[in-house]
């Protein structure tokens, strides 16, 4: 018994049955066109409705943000060499934008007096809330004695 074959609707070439995707409804339990005439047709509706595939793709992401969180940090983990050379890439690409948000970021801490502003003037590891709550005290009693 050799490999059994099967045309395809769409390119019309005769490929092997390991060339067609399964289905339910198909005949034999196989798609009637092949994989690469399938993957050209997704290619072409992605073209085609780009702004449609964009919408359906945030709502999956967003009805499934567990998964996308655990298989972008899988990912991430997999390809730290390339990671690292992208953020570097941006980095160098986008310096003056990075400084004028941390500038943005810096100032707003300074005058909200944020758990992670006052943790970097700490720079300790393991800061208790108490020791964050009394240097917040400490930063506003000086800010009132300097007016």
């Amino acid at each position: 018994m050799g490999i059994e074959m099967k045309a395809c609707r769409k390119c019309k070439e005769t490929k092997a049955l390991a060339e067609f995707s399964k289905a339910k409804g198909g005949k034999g339990g196989l798609r009637s066109q092949c994989r690469a005439c399938e993957a050209a047709r997704a290619a072409n509706y992605y073209a085609d409705n780009k702004e449609r595939a964009a919408v359906r793709s945030a709502k999956w992401q967003a009805n499934n943000k567990e998964w996308v969180a655990t298989y972008n940090a899988k990912w991430q983990a997999n390809n730290k060499e390339w990671v690292a050379v992208r953020k570097a890439k941006y980095r160098a690409d986008n310096e003056e934008q990075i400084a004028a948000y941390q500038a943005k970021w810096q100032a707003n801490a300074r005058n909200t007096l944020t758990d992670n502003y006052i943790k970097s003037l700490i720079r300790l590891r393991e800061i208790p809330q108490e020791l964050i709550e009394l240097k917040r005290i400490q930063i506003l009693i000086k800010r009132e004695l300097r007016k």
